[in-house]
């Protein structure tokens, strides 16, 4: 008996490398976006750590300019209506004081 043999030959050509390559370079890139963003982000936390004294000290600052505000108005009420007595004019007046003093502590900070 006599057998048949074959031999099955397969030839491809990879086509592949190029477009894995290109894939590469993409990710190579989103890399590089990627630590230049981490970069930024962490220069712009220095930056907001470094203004949160400044901001505090500003809103502290308004805040001390409203009370002196309010007081001053107190002090026009009580000059206005003179019938409450010198007392009325001098509660205005140190409250006015006392809110003058604590805007000036804190501009000076």
């Amino acid at each position: 008996m006599a057998g048949l043999e074959s031999t099955l030959r397969i030839t491809a050509v990879d086509d592949t490398s190029g477009a894995f390559a290109a894939i590469k370079a993409q990710i190579a890139a989103l890399d590089k976006q990627i630590a230049t963003f981490d970069k930024l982000g962490a220069a712009a936390g220095k930056v907001a750590k470094s203004t949160d004294p400044m901001i505090a000290s500003i809103a502290a600052s308004s805040k001390a300019l409203n009370e002196q505000k309010i007081a001053v108005m107190a002090l026009g009420e009580s000059l206005t209506g003179m019938a409450g007595g010198a007392d009325t004019a001098s509660i205005g007046q140190r409250e006015l004081s006392a809110a003058i003093d604590g805007t000036t502590r804190l501009m000076v900070v």
